[in-house]
């Protein structure tokens, strides 16, 4: 009888301390957002002209540019498709504009030498552009760039191009949705994705942060929830069934594609300190995507998650709930 009232309440903490551990292994269970829909592009109201265009319940006017500049053999190109450019705010344009130079510069397409003034689409409608014909001058300049350029690429004599698309995915009364895509090829077995999801304040023209939506104390939730996702739609490995199991298995990943022991790694990934990047608005959930070979093998390009509201509720900031 004594041995037995000292087991029995001993026997009650084990089952319950192994209860506790089992409930930090969180399991992986599919989500019913198709991610692939966050890349349908907002069709324009009007369809008359490209320069009578207008978007979103508010009848935005809006201008696409496809626009491309060839070099004699076609081998070296830069092309911009559905190039998106809303008259809102001139900070906005400024932004996509400066996504394009950074690409460019970044890939050896202009040189380094071409900059872009801090606020040359503000500059250029002050001056009496429209939003359309300053976008159209700044291309431009980003043509002459590219085609001063032309010889120092000829010498490497291999296909050399780039391929932009950059248009809005989100748009109501408070915010727009960018996409910005890229691909670029300069030589190699293959060329580079670049993908983001940039969202803006619609008055104030600036790019609305993490911080800005989720309230600091919703943050350990929202790391929790991007994770789990992450782990059914991209696992590195098979039989992978908690998200502690995707997270050491991350890591393995990361640590051999970085030449790192796993073990020694000072900068592992755990559940707490999941990377965020800033999230993208959409109407029924955040978008977090992360750029190639960051998170996940190359062959799953920009890996992209979708959480949906109603599963970080108590995480959103008042403001931006509303």
């Amino acid at each position: 009888m004594k041995f037995s009232s000292i087991f029995t309440p001993l026997f009650s903490l084990i089952l319950l301390f192994l209860i506790a551990c089992n409930g930090n292994q969180r399991q992986i269970v599919p989500y019913e957002v198709d991610a692939e829909q966050v890349f349908k592009a907002i069709e324009p109201n009007d369809e008359s002209s490209p320069e009578n265009l207008t978007f979103g319940k508010d009848k935005i006017p809006g201008f696409i540019f496809d626009h491309d500049f060839t070099s004699e053999n076609s081998e070296i190109f830069l092309y911009f498709q559905n190039l998106t450019i809303l008259d809102v705010n001139s900070d906005i344009n400024q932004n996509i504009f400066e996504f394009i130079h950074r690409q460019l510069s970044e890939g050896g397409f202009i040189s380094d030498s071409l900059s872009l003034e801090p606020n040359a689409f503000e500059l250029l409608q002050t001056s009496g552009s429209t939003y359309a014909e300053a976008s159209a001058q700044l291309l431009d300049v980003f043509n002459k760039g590219f085609e001063a350029q032309y010889d120092s690429i000829s010498v490497y004599n291999s296909p050399f191009n780039i391929y932009f698309q950059i248009y809005p995915v989100y748009l109501d009364n408070n915010y727009v949705t960018y996409r910005q895509y890229s691909y670029s090829y300069t030589g190699g077995a293959h060329g580079i994705t670049a993908s983001f999801l940039k969202t803006f304040d619609l008055q104030t023209g600036k790019e609305v942060t993490i911080d800005d939506i989720i309230k600091p104390e919703g943050l350990p939730e929202l790391h929790e929830e991007v994770a789990a996702h992450m782990a059914y739609s991209y696992p590195i490995y098979e039989n992978i069934e908690t998200v502690n199991e995707y997270i050491d298995s991350l890591n393995v990943w990361l640590g051999n594609f970085s030449g790192d022991e796993a073990s020694g790694n000072d900068a592992k990934i755990t559940i707490s300190n999941f990377p965020l990047p800033n999230p993208g608005v959409l109407e029924n959930g955040l978008a977090f995507i992360y750029q190639m070979y960051s998170m996940a093998p190359g062959s799953d390009g920009c890996p992209l998650v979708v959480i949906p509201y109603h599963d970080i509720k108590g995480c959103l900031n008042p403001k931006f709930a509303k």
